[in-house]
């Protein structure tokens, strides 16, 4: 299953297709259909638009399941793989939803819970949050290391940030009593991914987290430090041909400047971030790729780009301009979630470009060779989480015992440090020691 050919040429198209999947659209898709007719649960595909690209809007009437519709966009060079794409990230919804309300939880005082192995070196800069609050009994989760024996034991909303918001009315955590106010900023629902094989759904999950890792090294190295190593813009007129055509096709649907930073770092993973450049401050965008290699990564973020921009323009023409239920959050790429300091992650990105503070640097600075096997690219990322001193752990979702099982997963990676609580919008000033350590690896 894992010998589907490789892009014999730099094709943006072709390579977020071979590079991330083994399973044919047309099976991948299969399953899923049968996955939600399983479910009883009324699936509409709509098609939004082919130009350029094929674009899909994805909708679940699964309230009677999770509480609330799902509605996701899916985008791919063919209409199977525009369905593929906003399907499956619908049905990883709907997984993990189902789960987190069906699920046993147990409860931990946090003194002990602190006093547990690798506990203390995983959480880093969260473990003196959860310290000022000794007696309390909070719900936690144990993930599985990726490649090993160990299981880390976290707190549920460190995976769930929704755990217990509002009303206390969970009878499956009765016991706990956590003030989670602090604590609830710092969950995530990213880098979950469902896909027909676990290998599938763990490279899709990997490459979400390393678009949040290099993403968390853009904002603590870059953006606060202003080390010029991590603030690299891309000369768009060094752009390959298939880049360009979808770079030119995000700005004509934007209607405005769109950047591509390379936010690679050190590492051997070709990221990059997209960004939409507006006059309103509150309206900038950043989406991030990660890939295999340089054009894999840039159409994933520009994809990324297009999918958030279609599904907003969408969602406020088909409800006369009111919010979507169930519109996903863009969670929190440099702080721009809804927190006090979103403008002020904005205005650092605004300030740089302003003053031509980023340095041009050519397409395709980063070239790795690609592992044939879905395997070898996940070992791949795995060495490169390595390097940079990250431990993967995962969280694995069962599918309903009504359906056929698909593989659905959430990638966690530790520890938490300085570039995961300014990714997520937290104050930098909470993670002094954090950031001291980072301008010396700088």
């Amino acid at each position: 299953m894992n010998a589907r050919p490789l892009p014999t040429a730099s094709t943006a198209l072709v390579d977020v297709e071979a590079l991330e999947t083994a399973t044919p659209n047309a099976a991948a898709n299969a399953i899923g259909h049968d996955f939600i007719r399983a479910l009883h649960v009324p699936l509409e595909d709509i098609r939004v638009q082919a130009q350029g690209l094929h674009l899909h809007m994805i909708q679940l009437d699964s309230a009677a399941w999770v509480g609330h519709d799902i509605e996701r966009c899916g985008v791919g060079a063919d209409p199977a793989q525009a369905t593929r794409s906003g399907m499956y990230a619908a049905i990883a919804q709907i997984i993990r939803a189902t789960h987190w309300r069906t699920s046993k939880l147990d409860a931990c005082r946090v003194a002990d819970y602190l006093a547990l192995p690798g506990v203390d070196a995983a959480l880093g800069d969260l473990v003196p949050i959860l310290a000022e609050q000794p007696e309390r009994r909070m719900a936690i989760v144990s993930l599985q290391e990726l490649g090993g024996e160990r299981t880390l034991a976290v707190p549920v909303v460190l995976l769930h940030p929704t755990f217990l918001c509002g009303a206390r009315k969970d009878p499956r955590a009765s016991q706990d009593d956590f003030d989670y106010h602090l604590l609830r900023r710092y969950g995530s629902t990213h880098s979950i991914a469902a896909a027909p094989t676990q290998e599938e759904a763990l490279l899709l999950g990997m490459l979400a987290a390393q678009e949040r890792m290099a993403a968390g090294m853009f904002a603590v190295q870059g953006l606060a430090l202003r080390q010029q190593c991590y603030l690299r813009q891309v000369d768009m007129a060094t752009l390959p041909p298939q880049i360009r055509s979808l770079w030119e096709l995000v700005r004509q649907r934007e209607g405005h400047p769109v950047h591509l930073f390379d936010i690679s770092g050190r590492g051997r993973v070709p990221t990059y971030l997209a960004c939409v450049e507006t006059t309103a401050a509150t309206a900038l965008r950043l989406t991030a790729g990660a890939g295999f290699t340089c054009e894999h990564a840039a159409t994933r973020a520009l994809r990324a780009l297009l999918k958030a921009h279609e599904f907003t323009a969408w969602s406020g023409r088909r409800r006369e301009g009111a919010a979507a239920r169930g519109l996903p959050r863009h969670e929190g790429l440099l702080g721009m979630q809804q927190a006090p300091q979103r403008p002020y992650g904005i205005q650092n990105i605004q300030d740089i470009l302003a003053r031509g503070g980023f340095e041009k640097v050519p397409f395709g600075r980063t070239m790795v060779p690609v592992a044939g096997s879905l395997g070898g690219r996940i070992q791949h990322l795995h060495d490169n989480f390595r390097r940079s001193g990250m431990t993967v752990w995962l969280a694995r979702y069962p599918s309903p015992r009504c359906c056929n099982d698909v593989a659905c997963l959430q990638v966690v990676l530790t520890p938490f440090d300085a570039g995961f609580l300014l990714l997520n919008g937290v104050p930098v000033s909470l993670s002094l020691a954090s950031l001291d350590a980072a301008a010396n690896d700088g």
